[in-house]
């Protein structure tokens, strides 16, 4: 656009400079500097340049804007695969706790959805729009999901272990439905950098202060 616009403004010129020649058989390039002729192609110039600046400017916006609704959308879609996750294996630590099922029942019933949090994350227009600050704790917190349902597999046998890496597998995945929202509330704006920290800090330890109450509760019971 700038390129043609930057020919548009030369063709011009020579002919402003073909004109002049015409009509001054005495023609020499240093009068022509100084004519009314040079000074409306410089003002044409300016125009068209200012045009083609604010015109790449707002194409600038909407291309952000349309990028930041799509990381948005794609953020919204893997929160909802871990909300089920979640909402399910709350319903079974829920039975647990209440003694309506057994901690190999629940091991069994637990789960570790986060494949599309995964694949949005290894998304190149993501990993350039979303909070570097936001891209970083949902990644650690990822592995922290894995790394507490693997124990859950290969190390968990007896009930407290079980249940114990069962609470902290759900309150992670509940640190990352969380984060998504702070995350997404950053790209509409309802939010800055500076509030990412605090708001973070906020979701770990509600989350995180649960966890030490649960724990408490199960073991009175027992």
């Amino acid at each position: 656009m700038l390129t043609l616009s930057i020919i548009g403004i030369l063709v011009i010129l020579l002919m402003q400079i073909i004109l002049f020649k015409k009509e001054n058989l005495d023609f020499n390039l240093k009068l022509f500097i100084k004519s009314k002729e040079l000074l409306e192609v410089f003002k044409e110039f300016l125009v068209v340049l200012l045009g083609v600046t604010i015109a790449i400017y707002l194409t600038n916006i909407d291309s952000g804007n349309q990028n930041k609704n799509k990381v948005i959308a794609l953020l919204e879609v893997s929160q909802n695969e871990l909300d089920e996750a979640y909402t399910m294996n709350a319903f079974f630590i829920k039975q647990y706790e209440e003694r309506i099922i057994d901690a190999r029942t629940m091991k069994a019933n637990i789960k570790n959805n986060n494949s599309v949090l995964r694949n949005v994350l290894e998304n190149d227009t993501v990993i350039i729009i979303i909070s570097p600050f936001t891209y970083s704790f949902l990644l650690n917190n990822l592995r922290s999901v894995d790394a507490f349902y693997n124990n859950l597999h290969d190390n968990a046998i007896n009930d407290n272990d079980i249940y114990t890496s069962v609470i902290a597998l759900n309150k992670h995945i509940k640190v990352l439905i969380d984060a998504i929202d702070i995350g997404n509330d950053y790209l509409r704006g309802r939010c800055n950098g500076k509030d990412l920290l605090v708001l973070h800090n906020i979701v770990i330890n509600d989350n995180f202060n649960f966890v030490e109450i649960n724990e408490a509760e199960i073991t009175n019971k027992n």
